[in-house]
């Protein structure tokens, strides 16, 4: 076990800088999961921790112990690949078992280690086969598989209390997952919190829109009144919402993107609302997703089960104002109350 420290990390490519100036610290035994776009970075952040690249600017400590000149095999940690990355004329026990010959392990520790890990992945009916004959064999066990490994992550990092980090653009994987996400966007941190954190609270507009899914509706709206205790805001449409924020360093007319999560609207009570139009309904049995649009903006609400909504139908969306998140010009969140 140990922790990972970063100050200043960059990497560049030529002339393409793809981590720009990455400060992170990641506790003993700690889960942590990096998340963001294709191309923003999170890939080559990792390659860097394991020292498959070899970072451009900054220091990398792992174990309070600078690792920036020493090879992979002697930073103490493993990388599991996204890709196969499988010797393809081994079988499957083989490539299974080849670190730890490399280790000299013995014979029967090697068989104990690699059957168990097969029956923990669901695939010991296919030790014996090369890589190339498992994508069909394996295709429709995906999704079943992916949400048992999930469970399966979890419970491997309470056995070994070792510190992990992960890559992933799965949205459940990241919330389940993590004791903390850490959020890129074009090789900087967005923001780095618990996952409830960053759900509850983003930092700014690309957080918000990134967390959670359905992603965040977005609404351009004017600030009509603001102080610590609250704002109120009026929409394109001319709909007046109030929302439980600190709104002190507004002022009145000011531009600001009101956003609301699609499981925080609601259909029925009392209080601010907006409205908008079915376009399609997707019934799940236990959900129903309307996707509606109010004016030119589209609008996403999770309905209960046996909820219908028709296309066409306008629907009055209530908008609670401690549910809502307001930001700035700039895309920076206002505090929630």
């Amino acid at each position: 076990m140990a922790d990972v420290r970063l100050t200043g990390v960059t990497k560049s490519f030529g002339t393409t800088e793809v981590l720009k100036g990455i400060d992170l610290e990641i506790a003993d035994g700690e889960f942590v999961v990096f998340v963001g776009p294709s191309g923003c970075g999170k890939s080559t952040l990792l390659r860097t921790i394991a020292g498959l690249e070899e970072q451009t600017g900054g220091d990398i400590a792992i174990g309070g112990r600078s690792v920036n000149d020493l090879s992979p095999s002697d930073r103490g940690i493993a990388m599991v690949f996204q890709s196969y990355a499988l010797y393809p004329h081994m079988s499957v026990y083989e490539n299974m078992a080849f670190g730890l010959k490399l280790a000299k392990a013995d014979k029967a520790e090697i068989d104990r280690r690699v059957r168990g890990a097969a029956e923990t992945l669901n695939i010991t009916d296919y030790l014996d086969r090369k890589p190339k004959a498992l994508s069909e064999p394996l295709s429709n066990l995906d999704a079943a598989l992916r949400v048992r490994m999930r469970y399966e992550f979890a419970s491997l990092h309470e056995r070994l209390k070792t510190t992990m980090v992960y890559v992933t653009h799965d949205q459940v994987e990241a919330m389940t997952l993590a004791d903390r996400i850490v959020v890129l966007n074009a090789g900087r941190i967005e923001q780095v919190g618990k996952p409830m954190e960053l759900y509850e609270r983003p930092r700014n507009l690309f957080v918000a829109e990134f967390i959670g899914s359905p992603k965040m509706n977005l609404l351009a709206a004017e600030i009509v009144s603001a102080t610590a205790k609250g704002a109120t805001v009026r929409t394109a449409a001319g709909e007046t919402l109030k929302v439980a924020v600190d709104a002190a360093r507004a002022k009145s007319g000011d531009t600001v993107t009101l956003g609301i999560r699609p499981e925080h609207l609601t259909t029925g009570g009392k209080g601010d609302a907006i409205s908008a139009d079915v376009v399609f309904v997707e019934t799940l049995g236990h959900a129903t997703y309307a996707y509606l649009t109010a004016g030119e903006t589209p609008v996403t609400v999770l309905l209960p089960g046996d909820a219908r909504p028709s296309a066409g139908e306008a629907l009055t969306l209530r908008v609670p104002a401690d549910q809502a998140h307001l930001f700035d010009a700039d895309g920076l969140a206002f505090d929630r109350l």
